[in-house]
């Protein structure tokens, strides 16, 4: 999430060039689903400069059991780090109720995140209790945020399960982050392209051949950052025969964006080439799977080609379409979100330290 600061301080002047090519990706162990739901209002990542309307995009839940049995669909979210639930009286949906196995954190400290442009954040005060999630049940020491005020904060999810590294989680310790409480050290992640009903899968410690093809390219983490971050620098796009260059030194994989965020002058650059309106990134509809593709180039070298069938994204309210590529709400990393996951199939190693992207079976 845009809050969180990369912590610039433990980037590596230079990252590991050779690519793990010997990971295992059979057999693979079971996968869960994810299922899809319109943004009922404002989605997570809000960029006021791109108006972006609600039902945009589709964000991918999945259901947590927290303590003696209280069920909530949350956002899958890899650009965080922390989960955050609703007590009574701050979610429309479903809220946190007394149970015994729910118990302040030692000291009862508060939490707050804010999400993509909003003003205000979301606040409440972190508790400890075991929960599932995709199979695996945690420790009762595990804690989450249970959100008191959700500020300016919409969504349809009830809540927020972060699956980004323990970097300032709201339990201060990397210990009680989702991903340490779990025990992942990787995950596998698809998301269909069907935004009707596709949802996805994640698949813990291992990968699921069945949902792609060929092999993976990897790209390098970049050590101690607060997101799942890669080198960018030297990056590129290239839409039609017109390149240019990505501005942002890094950036990381965060499925809680519906989109794909970068610097103002790329997106433009983009637009242009695509058809859509310079100003608004507006792009009539016919155009999905007409324009021409979009192929990113990363710091490592590694091309990835995001097709006009996904980028070419429909507003499910008014009808209209826009470009999926859209200018980051602030200075920073670029953001590759669910667009760019739903075209490759994307595992999260925290143990060895690698991004790996394989084309997605769509």
């Amino acid at each position: 999430m845009w809050a969180h600061a990369i912590l610039w301080h433990n980037l590596l002047a230079s990252v590991l060039a050779t690519p793990v090519l010997n990971q295992s990706t059979s057999p693979h162990l079971q996968s869960y689903p994810l299922h899809i739901t319109p943004h009922s209002a404002l989605p997570k990542r809000q960029d006021s400069t791109e108006q972006m309307d609600e039902n945009t995009q589709k964000n991918y839940q999945a259901i947590l059991t927290l303590g003696s049995g209280q069920h909530f669909s949350v956002l899958v979210d890899t650009g965080s780090g922390d989960l955050f639930l609703p007590t009574a009286g701050a979610g429309p949906g479903n809220t946190v109720q007394p149970d015994s196995s729910i118990v302040p954190y030692p000291g009862s400290p508060g939490c707050n995140e804010a999400y993509g442009g909003n003003s205000q954040g979301i606040s409440g005060t972190v508790y400890t209790a075991p929960y599932n999630f995709a199979g695996t049940t945690t420790p009762s020491s595990s804690a989450f945020c249970l959100v008191s005020n959700e500020g300016t904060y919409a969504d349809d999810a009830d809540g927020v399960f972060g699956l980004g590294p323990c970097t300032g989680n709201v339990g201060k310790t990397t210990s009680n982050c989702p991903l340490a409480a779990l025990g992942w050290g990787s995950f596998g992640i698809y998301l269909s392209s069907d935004d009707l009903g596709g949802g996805g899968f994640i698949t813990p410690n291992d990968v699921n051949s069945d949902l792609y093809y060929g092999d993976f390219a990897w790209e390098n983490l970049i050590p101690g950052a607060a997101h799942w971050t890669f080198d960018l620098g030297g990056g590129a796009y290239s839409v039609n025969g017109f390149q240019g260059n990505l501005a942002p030194q890094y950036a990381f994989i965060d499925t809680g964006n519906p989109l794909i965020n970068v610097d103002a002058a790329s997106a433009e650059a983009i637009w242009a080439q695509v058809g859509a309106d310079a100003n608004t990134g507006a792009i009539d509809c016919g155009q999905r799977g007409v324009a021409p593709d979009i192929v990113f180039t990363f710091g490592s070298g590694n091309e990835y080609m995001v097709s006009s069938n996904l980028y070419v994204v429909q507003n499910a309210r008014t009808g209209a379409c826009r470009c999926g590529v859209v200018k980051q709400p602030q200075s920073g990393p670029a953001n590759f979100g669910a667009l760019f996951v739903k075209a490759y199939y994307t595992y999260f190693d925290n143990g060895e330290g690698y991004l790996g992207f394989a084309q997605s079976i769509g």
